[in-house]
């Protein structure tokens, strides 16, 4: 992201408040307030000061401020410990850290084709929750494990 092969960049300043709907061609980084939609054909970066009250659509967004408002990326969506979504999230690859907040929903590229078969998936995948022990189980395996001394 930003490296030398899209010159084109735009900052956002944390002093800086935009009251519009936001395009470029190239990256952006945001450090202030947009109250507006962005759609930006490269990378947008949202620092931990950065607030975005509208819709995202870009190629990756790197999250460490706030978003209010759907996510359209074209490829990641990652969002660090300081991160804040609230809406939902249409994305080809999705990470998180601990610690960030999302109230919404991820649709993953290829959720499509799962739908469109009647939300069958695979039958290779299982799907089953895992098995519950009984509560005799449990205290049975600990009363036989030893404790060290």
């Amino acid at each position: 992201m930003f490296g030398r092969r899209n010159k084109k960049e735009t900052i956002i300043a944390d002093n800086c408040i935009i009251e519009s709907n936001l395009n470029t061609g190239g990256n952006i980084k945001i450090y202030g307030k947009i109250n507006g939609s962005i759609k930006v054909d490269g990378d947008v970066f949202v620092g931990e000061t950065g607030v975005v009250l509208g819709k995202v659509d870009a190629k990756n967004l790197f999250l460490e401020g706030s978003v209010e408002g759907d996510v359209h990326c074209k490829n990641a969506l990652k969002l660090s410990s300081s991160a804040k979504l609230s809406g939902d999230a249409y994305v080809k690859n999705f990470s998180s850290e601990e610690g960030c907040l999302f109230a919404g929903k991820c649709v993953m590229e290829g959720m499509e084709k799962i739908k469109e078969k009647g939300n069958k998936i695979d039958k290779n995948f299982d799907t089953s929750l895992p098995k519950r022990k009984k509560k005799a189980e449990i205290i049975s395996e600990l009363e036989s494990t030893e404790i060290p001394k």
